[in-house]
């Protein structure tokens, strides 16, 4: 018998993308006229326990396991006179009860992969390792150059610059705004900072002049630098999930008009912005006493793993929607959750007697 659902007191308008948060119950999978398997569910919203709204996931694989709490955003829409989301994306609450080993064990490798992530996009002010850009336009809205020159530029990073090309474990990163942390406690260190928009570039030179081409024209939101200003994990990821799923985002064509919309989401979640302008950019000031945004881009040279790890990281995080993928198999050999089938075993050779 299927459940009659009450419309939810939550205020949904059709066609909208929404986010929210809950425990997913009354979870049914099946598969469509293609074959296709599909999972459809409720989800008691957070704050409002007597109110649930229903969800749809077309790939049902991508649905966790009922008694969840997570986050999903999708696209509100009526069916057959049922307010129900299509979702887009999904991200498991990562406080859940622990005790499952191998959902345990998943944690602990994106954990370990999302800190390898956050060492590509983190740098200290006034170290070699990064081009601090304080005038102009952001490099986000306007192809960066320098001259080779220019007395004006850190000399070691443009040969460095020059290596790149030689370097296939190199990648140079271009980023704005600039986030910045003062040093902690009592220490004389240098502040931590960490750009908030990134994408990758590539060096092209003409007439003694370097260019910063944009490899891809979509910035990526930095993790890491949310991570900085104090945005907690869950916050962080109903931010990042809300962008993948934003229809504005997608039908925008150009970095420019993708940062603009980007940073307008941001400040929809209530991030400061003030005095993030990307036609003057300016110095990082000083003293640094608090965190907070600067306006000013950095360029930096760092390992070309970076995508590798960030598309890892998502893979994990889907297949944590449904350990069970991981039960069974070599997989689950490995993890020591099966033990191996008897033909599977190496069996040691057996000493000759003549020997």
């Amino acid at each position: 018998m299927i459940k009659e659902m009450k419309e939810p007191k939550v205020t949904l308008t059709d066609g909208d993308i929404v986010t929210l948060s809950g425990v997913l119950t009354n979870l049914r999978r099946g598969t469509d006229k293609n074959g296709e398997g599909f999972a459809a569910g409720e989800l008691v919203i957070d704050d409002h326990d007597e109110d649930s709204i229903a969800l749809r996931w077309w790939n049902g694989a991508k649905c966790p396991e009922a008694g969840l709490r997570i986050f999903v955003t999708g696209k509100v829409r009526e069916y057959n006179g049922q307010t129900q989301i299509a979702v887009s994306s999904t991200q498991l609450d990562p406080a859940r009860a622990s005790g499952d080993r191998i959902s345990d064990l998943l944690t602990f490798w994106i954990q370990c992969l999302e800190a390898e992530a956050a060492a590509n996009v983190r740098f200290n002010i006034g170290s070699d390792e990064q081009l601090l850009i304080e005038s102009g336009h952001s490099p986000l809205h306007a192809v960066f150059s320098i001259s080779s020159q220019d007395e004006s530029v850190n000399q070691e990073f443009v040969k460095r610059c020059k290596a790149i090309d030689a370097n296939s474990d190199a990648q140079l990163t271009i980023g704005w705004p600039v986030v910045i942390v003062p040093p902690k406690g009592y220490a004389q260190g240098t502040p931590e900072a960490s750009p908030l928009l990134t994408t990758e570039v590539q060096l092209t030179k003409s007439e003694g002049i370097w260019y910063f081409g944009r490899v891809a024209s979509e910035p990526e939101i930095n993790p890491y630098a949310l991570k900085l200003l104090g945005i907690g994990p869950n916050e962080r990821d109903v931010i990042i999930h809300s962008l993948s799923a934003s229809p504005e985002l997608a039908e925008a064509g150009t970095a420019a008009e993708k940062s603009d919309i980007i940073l307008s989401h941001l400040a929809d979640a209530e991030i400061d912005l003030t005095g993030i302008n990307p036609s003057a950019l300016r110095p990082v000031d000083g003293p640094i006493d608090q965190t907070g945004l600067s306006n000013t881009a950095v360029l930096m040279v760092g390992a070309s793993n970076n995508k590798a790890i960030t598309s890892l990281i998502k893979d994990l995080k889907e297949l944590s929607f449904d350990t069970t993928q991981l039960s069974s198999g070599p997989v689950a050999v490995l993890l020591g959750t099966m033990p191996p089938e008897t033909e599977q075993r190496i069996e040691s050779h057996p000493m000759r007697s003549d020997m």
